[in-house]
């Protein structure tokens, strides 16, 4: 008899513990998004030493609305892409969370880390910049998406800071 009891126990205690385990589970899935989103866009660097450059934005991540994602960003230059060696402008890596106003508008924040190119003088030099923005996008249909985006992102070289804030735009595919 003791041992039938031990064993029930033994038993209950292994179910018990699988359904906290699937509770921490769907816990953890109900913060973190399952959509893949790529974008294609354009992204305007506006003030800065750097202004005036523009950017092919190709990004792609997770997320869903009203939960927390992340995606990662690369820039393209177009409006110097024959006058320099640079390929790439900025490989950006961004956690955020889409907080979903309506059906179909939704405003994001989000906190990047990235690396950069940079001119110090007449020599292009690699830069880490911390990132911070904001995104606006407006659901088209149920996997197509409008988005406007601002971020902002600053360096230090030497002895000289800057800042840089750009502003892009661009279509999101969801899927």
């Amino acid at each position: 008899m003791k041992k039938l009891m031990l064993f029930l126990l033994a038993l209950s205690f292994l179910f018990a513990q699988d359904e906290t385990e699937d509770i921490k589970q769907n816990h953890f899935s109900s913060l973190w998004g399952r959509k893949y989103q790529a974008s294609l866009g354009y992204k305007y660097l506006a003030f800065g030493d750097l202004a005036g450059i523009q950017n092919l934005q190709i990004t792609y991540g997770v997320w869903d609305k009203g939960k927390m994602g992340i995606y990662a960003e690369i820039l393209f230059p177009l409006s110097h892409a024959f006058k320099s060696d640079s390929k790439v402008s900025a490989i950006n890596l961004f956690w955020l969370y889409d907080i979903a106003v309506t059906k179909i508008f939704s405003i994001t924040p989000k906190i990047g880390y990235g690396l950069g190119v940079a001119s110090y003088g007449s020599i292009n030099h690699l830069v880490w910049k911390p990132s911070f923005g904001i995104d606006f996008a407006i659901d088209i249909t149920d996997f197509v998406a409008f988005y406007i985006d601002c971020d902002y992102s600053f360096y230090h070289i030497k002895d000289s800071f800057s800042h840089l804030p750009y502003f892009g735009t661009g279509f999101r595919l969801r899927y």
